[in-house]
């Protein structure tokens, strides 16, 4: 059973590193389009602000 629980582990890892890829892109990509007219116009009357990236130290080796 030790098995079949490092290879959830595993699934579990590579869907956390999937979902930490896509948010960072999303991230990454908000945060140039409000740097920009009219991106940076909209967010300065709307009181928007950079987001921050997501990283995790925690199993990353």
């Amino acid at each position: 059973m030790a098995k079949s629980k490092d290879s959830d582990n595993k699934i579990n890892e590579k869907q956390i590193n999937v979902a930490r890829t896509q948010y960072n892109r999303l991230v990454e990509n908000y945060n140039a389009s409000i740097k920009h007219f009219p991106g940076s116009y909209i967010a300065e009357k709307n009181d928007l602000h950079p987001r921050v990236y997501f990283n995790s130290d925690v199993g990353e080796q």
